[in-house]
């Protein structure tokens, strides 16, 4: 099997780039593709439409100055943030079990997690994140 593999990859490896060099140029193998533009395009195409006005120049973004800023609010000295995830576990393909066994069946698990997050900033820069 190994040398069947081996076998194919020296024949792909040989015969794959004939198309190539049998070519007399790289020109003459690239014809064609340099006559794109004009003939292919359609005179009426609806995706001319839909892109009308972003081939223009962009527009240059304007600097705004940070003391201009209107929010100035300062940031609260304590936040809050957390997730809170449920899992539900459904088992739909069990037979009745056997008397005297656990039944698995129907709802099995519910799992509710709730993680909460609280960040104090004290002055002069000190952090404190429970």
């Amino acid at each position: 099997m190994r040398r069947l593999a081996t076998l194919f990859l020296a024949l792909v490896t040989l015969f794959a780039p004939a198309p190539l060099l049998s070519q007399d140029s790289v020109d003459d193998a690239l014809k064609g593709f340099d006559n794109y533009g004009a003939d292919t395009k359609l005179a009426d195409d609806p995706l001319d439409e839909v892109l009308k006005g972003f081939g223009g120049e962009p527009e240059k973004p304007q600097a705004v100055n940070p003391s201009d800023s209107t929010n100035t609010k300062e940031l609260a000295p304590l936040t809050w943030g957390g997730s809170l995830a449920e899992e539900l576990s459904y088992n739909y393909a069990h037979n009745p079990p056997d008397a005297g066994q656990s039944d698995h069946r129907g709802l099995s698990s519910i799992k509710t997690r709730l993680d909460l997050d609280a960040d104090y900033r004290f002055d002069g820069g000190w952090k404190s994140h429970l």
